[in-house]
């Protein structure tokens, strides 16, 4: 939406319940961790409209509920749910945060019924955690960089579309990231070739289902 363009550190977007159709790009990054830009879906109706869910909807038309492409840094983003987001191209996500982005801070997030991944993560220093991906075309999450933490998270029912190759979580070759109390349960289990580097504590790791 048009305050993705305008909002510069600082600022906070609050979004109210409700369905919407589009992607949002944002234009600008924080500057430190008490200069955040967030977004924020306002579930609770504390701020503004009704209390629900706040729902990014592609229509299976769009390829991203948010593109970070850019590599936009010091954002918070909380709250909402993308679903009916289609594959335009191998390695896409409902979640695309895919660029070269430092520090930001990715939470209670849902995805679910996409043509692709759920989540793509990349950059370093970023926080993923209470987030939620099922019934994922391909991947839950796939992670592109190291120094990051994932936490409080679950992932299920993926390799919807692609099957044997969809992951719960997939790393690429040689990533150091650290993951905490995560339910991984994709479509074959998680992809566990590449994370040689990486840090697990208490994560539960299921078969496909």
């Amino acid at each position: 939406g048009k305050a993705a363009s305008v909002m510069v550190a600082g600022d906070a977007a609050r979004i109210a319940a409700g369905t919407y159709n589009e992607t949002v790009v944002p234009t600008n990054s924080g500057t430190s961790v008490t200069k955040h830009i967030s977004y924020l879906a306002d579930k609770t109706r504390e701020y503004v409209g009704a209390g629900g869910p706040v729902i990014l909807d592609g229509q299976n038309t769009l390829c991203y509920a948010f593109d970070l492409t850019a590599g936009q840094d010091f954002l918070i983003i909380d709250g909402f749910e993308a679903v009916n987001y289609k594959e335009c191209a191998i390695g896409d996500a409902a979640y695309y945060f895919n660029g070269a982005s430092t520090n930001n801070i990715y939470r209670n997030l849902i995805s679910h019924n996409v043509g692709r991944d759920g989540f793509v993560v990349a950059g370093t220093n970023n926080v993923l955690e209470n987030c939620l991906g099922y019934n994922i075309g391909d991947d839950g999450m796939e992670i592109k960089a190291s120094g990051n933490t994932i936490r409080n998270c679950t992932f299920t029912k993926t390799g919807q579309v692609t099957g044997a190759s969809g992951y719960a979580l997939e790393s690429n070759t040689g990533y150091a990231n650290l993951y905490e109390n995560n339910i991984f349960d994709g479509g074959i289990g998680p992809s566990v070739s590449n994370f040689a580097l990486s840090t697990f504590y208490n994560n539960d790791w299921f078969p496909g289902s």
